[in-house]
């Protein structure tokens, strides 16, 4: 019975403590604790039973009625100092209010002084051999007698005495009964190893001492300051929250905008439900990046912002024959002369257009991408992106990256989440500027790129003349890990450090990141989510555990059914057009990067005769040499120069050709009357059209030019030639001058076996180059541009030899200190464009 007692009293002791350390600033709180007090005092001969005689009750109860007895005491005048710091800011006009929480509170601190002072006089009459027992044990008496107090005096010890002799040593007896039951729970929950159980008890014991000394020697005025900081940091946390608040709504808001705009434009474009009953003239359209079967791009989109690209304008005369002529379309006026008259009909004021306020134009409605923030500059919230990503998404893994897209270029953020990749463009991460720490292992934040201070970033893409970095621009780009289709590796500005992304929908991505490192580590990761499965299916027209030559792979293909492309085009499976595709995408060309866009040879020589004769060989280029070298006469001087080149640097080694048979330039030119693709050439062009006599105008002339007359000029075709008649018609309208000879350019002159029908010539020009003749020596042009006759004593034997800056390896950007040299570096490839990767 006496043990069980024990346990009784031992489990109560800790009741009755805890609810003494719980804090007491609510109402509720006091009133709790005026209802303990009121426990001690009527049930004393319980609570106070001389079997409840442990030293540590004693002990800790004497510490907290003592607390409780001094903050009772201190309370009316931080009540009066409250009311002071009230009536500045927040007190009502009529006081009443204040005047009742004031009344209350004397009350209830009253209440609970008078209640102390009972349970003090109660517990020790009860307890006073044990309380001068404990603490006569902990030397409490020295303190005593340097206050020439005896214990006699003890027999009428009031509380307000008992704080001055009994606060300090009741104080630390409380400190150690928590540390004490701090390290029992340490020891229960860390079982055997007891050392860190011993440190955190040390150092909580520690951190409270210092906290109690702090809490005595802290003033009233303190409190209040200290409230006031408090207050303002709530504040202004409050705001920030509200800001955020109200910047999620205005996205929220945004993004409905656009989904419904989409959902209308769907409704009322050409062939919609409540689309127009006949076409509109005016409408214009551009290529879309989207790719259908053999990578082929054929698709149209609306091109809304035509008319703010090309307004018009009333330009003199003598500025119209020049190449410095504002670049600029027909259907521009006849647009404007119909709101001219719209106008005028509506007895509206029309303004003649100047180049100082030219004509523009565009829909109410437009599709557009992603998070704007046009009008605003101030920085985006990272938060704010966070809420574009799915719901409950988690990010495993961030890397910089620039998406690039012909000579549009965006920097911002690769994402790794649960089930999406994410590309976020207008964000960086840039180490966070902490004291103490290595650069290499400083934390990463992410900005804003269009809110950091000129000079202090450095962009991924070097600036060059034409490419365009895209500001503002806050686009989102998201993929989940089954519509990926598949991902290869790529190079730009000669430097292995991108890759590009193929999606199931025909969407396409080329991304660059910093360094080749980064680069791998994405590329294994998405490899391992990539949806291809054989090699019909691929984009390269195989697997990627295939090799390219048939004979060394025998083996595997037997075993698994798996052939490489090579194998599959000697086969016949598929068309000489489709394994050229397959193997400039092998080879890293891109048609997202203009520097690296695919390669399509000159077919045919014939572009004279009314009917062609598939069968002569005289009807075809000779496909064994390159453009160069199609004839004599020029392939002469260029042999000359080889032979007779001197560089007296020593840097620059012999060549033939100057310039590449691909290009941004040549690419631009070719597709100049095809948005977007006439945005990119006047980039190029510095805003404006090439001189008429320079611009592609005729098939028959390029074909001269690239092979006979002009010794800059060796240009090869892409693969629009072989699918995509609508760049060769001026379907925009575009002014592109007046020939020296009195020729106006307009659409694309053809040859006279197309009959004048763009359709009819790519039909044709597609004929030929699977016919059996092209089949028999096609093999013959892909060793000059992908394979053994690129380089080495073999390209010098077939002609076939460039300026080393075309090259892959011939030289490394990262360690060219100059700057100027590095600029005109990085310009030169720019400009002339990159040899295709070779090709095993």
């Amino acid at each position: 019975i006496g043990l069980n007692a024990d346990l009784l009293y031992h489990s109560m002791n800790r009741v009755l403590l805890y609810q003494f350390a719980k804090p007491g600033q609510r109402l509720t709180d006091q009133t709790n604790l005026l209802e303990l007090l009121h426990l001690l005092t009527s049930c004393s001969k319980v609570v106070f039973s001389p079997q409840n005689r442990s030293p540590e009750f004693i002990t800790c109860l004497t510490h907290w009625l003592l607390v409780v007895g001094c903050v009772q005491q201190c309370r009316p005048s931080l009540l009066f100092a409250q009311e002071s710091y009230i009536s500045e800011d927040e007190s009502s006009d009529d006081g009443s209010s204040l005047e009742v929480v004031k009344d209350n509170s004397k009350d209830m601190n009253q209440l609970i002084a008078n209640a102390t002072e009972r349970a003090w006089a109660v517990f020790y009459s009860h307890k006073k051999d044990a309380i001068e027992e404990v603490f006569g044990v902990q030397s409490s008496f020295v303190s005593y007698e340097a206050a020439s107090i005896t214990p006699a005096h003890l027999t009428t010890l009031d509380l307000s005495t008992a704080e001055k002799l009994l606060k300090e040593q009741a104080a630390r007896c409380w400190i150690n009964f928590i540390g004490n039951e701090q390290k029992k729970r340490n020891e229960y929950l860390a079982g055997p190893t007891l050392t860190s159980s011993k440190r955190s008890s040390k150092k909580w014991t520690k951190s409270l001492k210092k906290e109690r000394v702090l809490e005595e020697n802290i003033s009233i005025q303190e409190t209040i300051n200290w409230m006031i900081v408090h207050l303002r940091a709530v504040k202004a946390l409050m705001k920030i929250k509200s800001a955020k608040v109200s910047q999620e709504i205005a996205l929220v808001k945004n993004s409905a905008e656009k989904c419904w705009s989409r959902m209308e434009l769907d409704l009322i474009r050409e062939g919609g439900v409540w689309g127009p009953n006949r076409t509109n003239i005016l409408e214009k359209w551009m290529l879309d990046d989207i790719e259908g079967p053999c990578r082929m791009r054929k698709k149209l989109k609306r091109n809304d912002m035509f008319y703010m690209h090309y307004p018009y304008v009333e330009q003199e005369q003598d500025v119209l024959f020049t190449k410095n002529r504002m670049p600029y379309s027909y259907d521009s006026k006849t647009l404007y002369q119909f709101c001219q008259k719209y106008t005028t009909r509506a007895n509206k004021s029309v303004v003649t257009p100047t180049i100082s306020n030219p004509f523009t134009w565009k829909p109410k409605l437009y599709s557009v991408d992603g998070f704007e923030a046009e009008d605003s500059k101030e920085e985006v919230n990272t938060q704010t992106i966070i809420q574009l990503l799915e719901h409950g998404e988690k990010i495993y893994s961030m890397y910089r990256c620039a998406r690039v897209c012909g000579l549009d270029s965006a920097e911002g953020l690769f994402l790794f989440g649960r089930k999406h990749f994410y590309v976020i463009d207008g964000f960086t991460l840039m180490s966070a500027e902490r004291k103490g720490t290595n650069s290499s292992n400083q934390a990463k934040e992410i900005k804003d790129i269009n809110a950091l201070p000129e000079g202090s970033h450095e962009p991924l893409i070097p600036a060059t003349k034409g490419n365009f970095m895209l500001q503002r621009s806050y686009d989102l780009s998201k993929w989940s890990f089954s519509d990926i289709r598949e991902v290869h590796k790529r190079r730009y500005l000669l430097k292995d450090i991108a890759i590009e992304v193929f999606a199931n929908d025909g969407n396409n991505h080329l991304l660059v990141f910093p360094k080749q490192a980064a680069r791998d580590k994405v590329y294994s990761r998405i490899c391992h989510v990539s949806s291809v499965s054989n090699s019909e299916e691929s984009i390269a027209g195989m697997s990627s555990d295939v090799n390219l030559e048939s004979s060394q792979n025998i083996l595997s293909s037997l075993m698994t059914g798996e052939r490489s492309v090579t194998q599959r085009w000697v086969r016949g499976e598929i068309t000489n057009f489709q394994y050229l595709i397959y193997l400039n995408t092998l080879a890293g060309r891109s048609y997202n990067d203009l520097m690296q866009y695919p390669i399509m040879p000159w077919i045919l020589a014939d572009y004279t005769s009314d009917y062609l004769d598939l069968t002569n060989p005289s009807t075809f280029r000779d496909l064994s040499k390159p453009m160069g070298a199609q004839s004599e006469e020029r392939l002469f001087h260029y042999r000359k120069r080889f032979k007779e080149w001197e560089d007296p640097s020593g840097k620059t080694p012999a060549y033939y050709y100057g310039t590449h048979y691909s290009s941004a330039m040549i690419v631009a030119s070719y597709l100049i009357r095809l948005e977007p693709f006439t945005q990119h050439f006047l980039r190029l062009q510095g805003g404006h059209f090439d001189l008429p006599d320079r611009l592609f105008h005729s098939i028959k002339d390029s074909w001269i030019s690239a092979s006979h007359s002009n010794m800059a000029d060796i240009k090869e075709l892409i693969p629009e030639f072989f699918y995509l008649p609508d760049f060769l018609i001026n379907s925009n309208n575009f002014d592109l001058g007046t020939k020296q000879s009195g020729e106006v350019l307009n659409h694309v002159i053809l040859p006279p076996w197309a009959k004048g029908d763009a359709i009819e010539f790519i039909r044709v020009n597609r004929e030929a180059l699977e016919c059996d003749y092209v089949s028999s020596h096609l093999h013959e042009w892909i060793d000059l541009v992908f394979g053994f006759k690129q380089t080495g004593p073999a390209a010098v034997q077939a002609d076939n030899v460039f300026h080393h800056l075309f090259y892959e390896k011939s030289v490394d950007i990262d360690e060219i200190e100059d700057p100027l040299e590095r600029k005109a570096t990085i310009g030169f490839i720019n400009n002339f464009g990159q040899m295709p990767k070779q090709v095993n």
